[in-house]
């Protein structure tokens, strides 16, 4: 248990709290209702995400980063600036929109989907 308590000053860069504030951010500004979620930044471009639609095979990465936000919280409290109740609440409004692809399963991607977002 030593060395995971001493975990977050061991990484510092994983453990920074910027990544909780971009996510959280991002996250607490979805349109509702939520039809497509955040995929990933233009490199050298504006700050803003590229958003794709829930029924892409990588929809459940972004609620997943909520989820696991919400499980660092937990074991380690002072690394993410955000109360337990907000993360686990934005993690369950962003994952919703993806429960209709759940099934009948469309493809070999279910496990992307929904491993990071209904797996936790």
């Amino acid at each position: 248990m030593e060395v995971l308590r001493n975990l977050p000053s061991s990484l510092p860069e994983a453990f920074d709290p910027g990544f909780a504030l971009k996510v959280v951010g991002v996250a607490r500004e979805h349109p509702s209702p939520i039809t497509s979620v955040p995929e990933y930044t233009t490199p050298g471009g504006p700050n803003s995400y590229v958003r794709t639609e829930v029924d892409f095979w990588t929809a459940g990465f972004f609620p997943g980063s909520i989820w696991a936000l919400l499980e660092r919280k937990r074991m380690f409290k002072d690394s993410v600036p955000f109360e337990e109740a907000e993360l686990a609440s934005l993690a369950r409004e962003c994952g919703a929109p993806l429960t209709p692809f759940a099934y009948p399963a469309q493809d070999h991607d279910q496990g992307f989907r929904f491993m990071p977002s209904f797996g936790r």
